[in-house]
């Protein structure tokens, strides 16, 4: 078995510091670095099947090094998949009747015509799933730590930050300790079923952003806009004390409530067109200005929502690591959660150190008073 995302908390001893994300959208979903072996690819669903091509018509997923199902057994697992009718065969690893086909056409790209599908897929790669039945029929899963993200983060267990498929994902190569993340082939783009996922992804984009790690996303992808031109929150330099801490946490927090007032006020201009079409006396041509109208504030409204919850992920890091420093006044023990580079001072002393905590370690520091 490759341990190479199987030992996830012990991955940054890898070797590889960027995970690629390859979604279903056509639009960008080619331009994964399918060639490049230094940076680890992880497709979804039912990214593998031979149907799902790149612009020159080729199988698209040439590679991979982990996947990811995230959805209920129920879901994952029953018979004639939108996407790939065979789709459970795959998971399992098993072989059955064809439901592409059922054995009638000789050209089927799954059973050719013989009536029986047998993937034999490799084993040798990892697959998170979401749902502990999953376990015991999918060879090589791996039960997704939510529980151990959720308590990394300090989140409220009884906020959902879990949307979609790649909020799941920036999460785990967030705590991971991932350096780079690249998504390819996501768009959420608004007025489409994956509108209401875009802010939750953009919460933990925003929380990569806090923590310095870089993020890349091709030009003209639809999450443009929770990207950074392709490079990320610059490296603090030299000395991060408590109150560079708070300086960042103010500054998030004033951005915090700029987005809070933009979505206010574009609530309140969608509000009023919505009160408008209410009108009885309205004529056709009016209320089909109206209704375009209403439409196009709703892709504006799921934009800032998304650029909130962007802002508010930041925000909510960087009150992180003002409350550890908080815990430590003389700043004798700092965990790191980023490659930023820290150096810790006694605030008493003036003494400085070089911070040396491997990612996602703890180191005590004691100095002299």
């Amino acid at each position: 078995m490759n341990n190479l995302l199987r030992d996830w908390p012990k991955h940054s001893k890898t070797g590889r510091k960027t995970i690629a994300f390859v979604g279903m959208a056509q639009t960008t979903r080619h331009l994964a670095p399918f060639d490049d072996p230094e940076i680890l690819l992880m497709g979804l669903n039912e990214m593998y099947h031979p149907n799902i091509k790149n612009q020159e018509g080729e199988t698209l997923m040439q590679r991979w090094d982990a996947w990811i199902q995230i959805h209920r057994a129920w879901d994952a697992l029953r018979e004639y998949n939108f996407n790939d009718e065979n789709h459970p065969y795959w998971l399992t690893n098993t072989s059955g009747p064809c439901w592409r086909c059922g054995g009638q056409n000789p050209k089927c790209v799954d059973c050719k015509g013989a009536g029986i599908y047998t993937p034999n897929r490799s084993e040798d790669f990892p697959i998170y799933v979401g749902d502990h039945d999953l376990l015991d029929k999918v060879p090589g899963s791996i039960l997704y730590p939510r529980d151990e993200i959720v308590k990394h983060f300090e989140l409220d267990e009884h906020d959902d930050w879990f949307t979609s498929t790649l909020a799941f994902q920036i999460a785990l190569a967030l705590y991971m300790e991932f350096e780079e993340i690249q998504v390819f082939g996501y768009e959420m783009s608004s007025g489409t079923e994956y509108a209401q996922q875009k802010s939750c992804a953009a919460y933990w984009f925003g929380r990569a952003k806090s923590l310095g790690v870089k993020r890349v996303l091709p030009d003209g992808c639809g999450l443009m806009g929770l990207n950074d031109s392709l490079y990320a929150y610059e490296n603090v330099p030299g000395l991060y004390t408590l109150q560079h801490a708070e300086i960042d946490v103010n500054a998030w927090k004033k951005e915090v409530d700029v987005k809070i007032a933009k979505l206010n006020s574009i609530r309140g201009e969608k509000k009023r067109v919505l009160q408008k079409l209410n009108i009885k006396s309205l004529n056709k041509g009016t209320k089909a200005k109206l209704v375009q109208e209403a439409q196009e504030m709703t892709k504006v409204e799921v934009d800032a929502l998304s650029e909130l919850n962007a802002a508010n992920g930041a925000y909510q890091q960087a009150q992180n690591v003002q409350k550890r420093l908080k815990g430590h006044p003389r700043l004798k023990t700092l965990k790191r959660f980023s490659d930023m580079k820290f150096k810790i001072m006694d605030t008493k002393t003036g003494e400085t150190v070089e911070d040396p905590i491997p990612i996602g370690d703890e180191l005590h520091i004691n100095l002299e008073v």
